[in-house]
């Protein structure tokens, strides 16, 4: 796996034009149906909640929690801080209050592709309307105290021991070494703490994270044209990706996370019957059905509650 040359976004590589085109799509889902989007948002928070619960025994409220990737709306590190002690780190420089050395250390660190999509998405003022529908729908009227830092995930700063669960959405398949973001959070959690982390599988029909494909435009490129040697070329990702499949995800969070859950909830809308068919006719046949439409990997992990350093042996001195 190749590794990105710069620390900088994820996204900070792409084109001017892709750029905007991105903000058109991020204009077009966030500003046509906010408070959908911010439905989406908790409702998905209130899964992984289930989910931790029924599967791990892990009740979410009074944790210290970290949240890796939070993005620029923080909408789900919100959600989890109005009953839990919440750090959010991201490669990226997140302004909760838009300063203008906020701005300027964004640029330093983000890039100006990435300053310049957050500020057109702030200047259309959907980062404000969609901040408001959050708070209505949360029944708050401001965020609770937030720590966000800058940080890699594969270098964090924190000590061993120190969070009850580490929490990641639709991050880890951005990262050029995931094992070493497994590794790590393998460190920072506690004895009878837990992980969740979920991933945008590469080999879904939307993998490639082409927006046009994202914004439901299906027929501009047919379905996993990633995939496929006659298309794969048009496709432009909106982000770094490193390409790993589903064997490749179980096989690391296995070696890293021992006793890891994985779920793999479908691709919506149902396409088992179109991979089961291009199958039938010899195409896309390197790549398992369940592959195909997979909509998401979610690997849970609780770490052994006896997972505790060992006591130094006496050295003969006595206080």
């Amino acid at each position: 796996m190749k590794a990105r040359k710069n620390k900088g976004s994820y996204t900070s590589h792409s084109r001017w034009f892709d750029i905007f085109r991105q903000s058109l799509y991020s204009y077009h889902v966030h500003s046509h149906d906010i408070a959908g989007s911010v439905k989406r948002s908790i409702d998905n928070a209130r899964q992984v909640e289930r989910r931790l619960k029924d599967l791990l025994g892990v009740n979410t409220g009074n944790l210290d929690v970290l949240e890796i990737g939070p993005g620029q709306y923080l909408s789900q590190t919100i959600y989890f801080a109005l009953h839990n002690r919440v750090t959010a780190i991201d490669l990226d420089v997140i302004i909760q209050n838009p300063k203008l050395s906020g701005y300027a250390r964004m640029l330093r660190v983000n890039g100006a592709r990435r300053t310049l999509k957050t500020l057109g998405r702030r200047t259309m003022g959907i980062d404000r309307r969609y901040r408001s529908e959050l708070f209505r729908q949360l029944g708050c009227t401001s965020a609770p105290e937030l720590k966000v830092m800058q940080m890699d995930a594969t270098e964090t700063s924190f000590a061993d021991n120190t969070f009850d669960l580490v929490y990641s959405r639709a991050v880890f398949h951005h990262l050029p070494d995931p094992a070493k973001a497994v590794a790590e959070i393998n460190r920072i959690v506690r004895p009878g703490g837990a992980a969740y982390i979920a991933l945008h599988p590469y080999t879904n029909p939307t993998g490639c994270l082409d927006t046009r494909l994202l914004s439901g435009d299906i027929a501009a490129l047919g379905m996993w044209p990633h995939l496929r040697s006659e298309s794969s070329g048009l496709v432009r990702s909106n982000a770094y990706l490193n390409k790993l499949r589903i064997p490749d995800w179980r096989r690391l969070f296995s070696q890293k996370a021992p006793e890891v859950k994985v779920l793999l909830p479908p691709y919506v809308p149902d396409c088992t019957a179109v991979a089961a068919s291009l199958h039938n006719q010899g195409q896309l046949k390197e790549y398992s059905v369940e592959e195909l439409t997979a909509g998401e990997f979610v690997a849970l992990w609780k770490k052994p509650a006896s997972d505790i350093a060992p006591i130094p042996e006496s050295n003969g001195f006595s206080n």
